[in-house]
């Protein structure tokens, strides 16, 4: 592993050496604005201001609309050169709907997560849903999970004895055709759901326990909070956890041009470790 690691950083810094010594990009002469739809959880990025630069450097200024990802697949799309949904179910859609796009690139994998309180992770490793690991990092057998939400376990019954009502774990609606009957009796359970995972994951931090005591969403927000709301980071991080779903499962974030014009825009922009 040691051997590997020192491999490793001696061709980033062989990398390093080389960029150094060429020289430097013509800038460029013609500067692209693009507008496209882009799920909440990566407001965040686009907002960042050394993004902004890099995306100027390539000659692209960039501007976004907000929507969900099955939702951007069946909005108007006029004047728009993008979409930027979070999942590879949201482009099969699409392209079940004739959304047309001459590129498509996957440019972050996230791990999807569940987020609840401390007081409810406690309860349910005593209960036996969640188990830690040696590192101390929460992990839930989704199996259970779902035969105790078919099954109308409470929340008590699973171990978290101050939970109100059926146990249950916040999400978004989608479209599944395989175990549609499972499923429509497990999102009925979650009432009204906000139209983005950001909304969703909002509400879960201003409403406490007591509204929303579990969510699905993604491991990057809570490491977007921290960056970029560290003061709204020390107010939560001692009672929000993370727990990793066994098995993992990653939501692939794919970047679709809608033109030609616009390939470019998909291709990787350089990473300075900034963005």
């Amino acid at each position: 592993g040691l051997i590997a690691l020192l491999a490793v950083v001696g061709v980033v810094c062989g990398t390093l050496v080389w960029r150094q010594s060429q020289p430097a990009p013509a800038e460029p002469t013609e500067q692209v604005s693009i507008t496209g739809y882009l799920g909440g959880e990566k407001i965040g990025l686009f907002d960042d201001a050394k993004f902004k630069a890099l995306a100027a450097k390539q000659g692209i200024a960039i501007d976004y609309r907000k929507a969900g990802s099955p939702a951007m697949m069946d909005t108007d799309r006029k004047g728009m050169g993008y979409l930027f949904p979070s999942s590879r179910a949201a482009v099969e859609y699409g392209n079940a709907k004739g959304v047309k796009a001459p590129q498509s690139d996957i440019v972050f994998n996230s791990p999807i997560v569940l987020y609840t309180h401390k007081a409810v992770a406690d309860g349910l490793v005593n209960g036996g849903l969640v188990t830690k690991d040696d590192s101390g990092a929460c992990h839930m057998d989704m199996a259970k999970a779902v035969d105790a939400m078919v099954a109308n376990t409470t929340w008590a019954d699973v171990g978290y004895t101050a939970g109100y009502g059926q146990f249950r774990i916040d999400s978004m609606v989608d479209s599944v055709a395989r175990d549609g009957k499972t499923i429509a009796s497990i999102f009925a359970k979650s009432g009204w759901m906000e139209t983005s995972s950001e909304d969703s994951f909002n509400q879960f931090l201003t409403l406490g326990v007591g509204s929303k005591p579990m969510m699905v969403g993604y491991e990057s927000q809570l490491l977007d909070l921290a960056v970029n709301q560290p003061d709204a980071f020390k107010q939560i991080k001692d009672d929000v956890v993370i727990v990793y779903p066994t098995p993992t499962v990653w939501s692939t974030h794919t970047l679709m041009a809608l033109d030609e014009k616009r390939r470019h825009t998909a291709e990787p922009v350089e990473n300075t470790g900034g963005a």
